[in-house]
C-alpha cells in the first residue's frame, strides 16, 4: 500500500460572479446518472473562462493501487452548531469518509471505518481491496444521512451533520469484492459489483432502509468476465427499471450470463425485465464496453415515455444484426 495524503481541488468563477452551492447528492447528480445541474443557473459560455482556483485541501487518505478519492458529492444547507454549511463529501480507498467546507476548503469532521477481516487475494489494479463506490447522500430531511460501503461490504449509515454513525454497520455486498456507486430511490440502497474480486459474482444489490430488518436483494448477470462496467454503477428510471451495462465474459441468457449487454432489471423486485447483447461481442474475442448507463427523460413525451441512451465504442466491424430476449 502507498501511503499518501490525497485531496480535491474546487474551481470557481468568482472573479464574475458569486458561486452559489447546490446539493448533488449521488454520482451523476439523479439516480438517472443524467449529469444534469438544474439548479445551475450562472456558469455558462461567456463566463466559463474566468474559472480559477477557489480552495484545494489535502485529506489523511492512503492510496491503494488506483483508488484513492471518490467523486465528491455537496450538500447544501447542512444545520449544525455552527449554523449553516454547504459540505462536500467524499470518501478514500483507505475506508475513511470526509466532509469539507465548500466555501473555505476546511475539514469539517472525517470518520474512518473499522473493516473485517481481509480479502483472500493481493491487492491489485482491478481488485484494490478499497473503498471504492462513491457514498450516496439521503437528503429529504434535515437530518441528512451519507451512506457509504467499506472495503468489508458493509453499508454504513453516517450524520452529514458530524460524521457520527446512526447504527452499526450492515453486511451489504461480499467483503473485499468491487462496487461501483451506490445509488438511492425510495429509502432503498442499490449498488453494482464487477470483476469477480474476492471471487464475487458480478450483480446488482439492493437495501431496504425503510425496512427494520434491511433486507438485501440480489440479480446476478454474469458468473464470471468484467461484470458491471462503469464508476456510476445503476442508473434507476423514474418507472423503477435498473439499467446495467455489462463487460466481456461469457454470454449465455438461458445461464443467467449477460456479457456485453444492457440489462434492465425491476427495482420492485429485483427480476429481469430485459437484455440486450450485441451479436459482433459474442465469440472469440469479444469486444469489451467502457460506458455506464444513463436514462434520459423527456419533458415534453407523456409520463409513461422515457427516453434511454447509451454510449459506446463501436468496433471496427460488425458481424452480425444485435440480438435481444423476446
Amino acid at each position: 500500500m502507498m501511503m499518501k495524503k490525497t485531496g480535491i481541488v474546487v474551481l470557481t468563477a468568482c472573479a464574475v460572479f458569486s458561486v452559489q452551492a447546490a446539493s448533488w447528492l449521488t454520482f451523476g447528480g439523479t439516480p438517472q446518472r443524467d449529469g444534469w445541474a438544474r439548479a445551475e443557473t450562472e456558469l455558462c459560455v461567456a463566463n466559463v473562462g474566468a474559472l480559477k482556483l477557489g480552495w484545494k485541501t489535502q485529506l489523511d487518505n492512503a492510496v491503494k493501487e488506483m483508488n484513492s478519492l471518490t467523486a465528491p458529492l455537496v450538500v447544501e444547507k447542512l444545520l449544525s452548531p455552527r449554523g449553516f454549511n454547504d459540505a462536500v463529501i467524499v470518501a478514500g480507498a483507505s475506508d475513511t469518509l470526509f466532509a469539507v467546507d465548500a466555501d473555505t476548503g476546511k475539514l469539517l469532521w472525517q470518520t474512518k471505518f473499522s473493516a473485517e477481516g481481509k480479502s483472500r487475494f493481493a491487492d491489485s489494479f482491478l481488485c484494490p481491496n478499497a473503498l471504492n463506490a462513491t457514498p450516496v447522500v439521503e437528503g429529504r430531511s434535515n437530518a441528512k444521512t451519507v451512506y457509504a460501503v467499506s472495503s468489508d461490504g458493509k453499508l454504513h449509515a453516517v450524520n452529514a451533520v458530524n460524521g457520527e454513525e446512526r447504527m452499526p454497520p450492515l453486511p451489504f455486498v461480499p467483503p473485499y469484492s468491487k462496487p461501483w456507486s451506490l445509488n438511492l430511490v425510495d429509502g432503498v440502497v442499490y449498488t453494482v459489483l464487477s470483476q469477480g474480486c474476492n471471487g464475487a459474482r458480478s450483480a446488482i444489490y439492493a437495501m431496504d432502509m425503510k425496512d427494520p430488518k434491511h433486507p438485501v436483494k440480489s440479480f446476478q448477470v454474469a458468473s464470471g468476465g468484467g461484470g458491471i462496467w462503469g464508476r456510476a454503477g445503476a442508473a434507476i428510471s423514474r418507472d423503477g427499471v435498473i439499467y446495467v451495462e455489462t463487460g466481456d465474459g461469457p454470454s449465455d441468457a438461458n445461464a443467467g450470463n449477460y456479457a456485453n449487454s444492457f440489462v434492465a432489471v425491476s427495482a420492485r423486485d429485483m427480476k429481469l425485465v430485459d437484455y440486450y447483447t450485441f451479436a459482433y461481442m459474442v465469440g472469440d474475442a469479444p469486444e469489451t464496453w467502457g460506458q455506464e448507463a444513463i436514462v434520459f427523460h423527456n419533458p415534453h413525451a407523456q409520463a409513461n415515455k422515457r427516453g434511454l441512451a447509451q454510449t459506446q465504442c463501436r468496433p471496427r466491424t460488425s458481424r452480425s444484426v444485435p440480438t435481444h430476449r423476446d
